[in-house]
C-alpha cells in the first residue's frame, strides 16, 4: 500500500473541472483548498499505482502542479 500526501495547485481561473474530477476518484481524500492550493491524501495499492496516479493528476485540466509532500510505502499490507 502507498499513501501519499500531495499539494495540488489548481488553475485559479477555473478550478471547478479539476475539483469535479478529483472528487470522483476513490483513491483520493481532498482537504480544504487554501487559495489555489488543495491538500490531497492519495491511497494506492503499491508504488507503481502511486506513480501512475501522479501522472494522471498532472493530466487533469485545471491542475497546474502536483507537489509531493509525503510518501509512505507499507510493504506489510501485502504480506511482503
Amino acid at each position: 500500500m502507498s499513501i501519499s500526501g500531495l499539494v495540488l495547485t489548481l488553475d485559479s481561473a477555473s478550478p471547478e473541472r479539476a475539483l469535479a474530477a478529483l472528487h470522483d476518484d476513490p483513491r483520493l481524500a481532498l482537504g480544504e483548498a487554501v487559495g489555489d492550493r488543495l491538500p490531497v491524501v492519495a491511497e494506492t495499492d503499491d508504488d507503481r499505482g502511486a506513480r501512475e496516479l501522479l501522472d494522471e493528476l498532472r493530466c487533469i485540466q485545471g491542475v497546474r502542479e502536483v507537489a509531493i509532500a509525503f510518501v509512505s510505502l507499507d510493504w506489510d499490507a501485502h504480506g511482503s
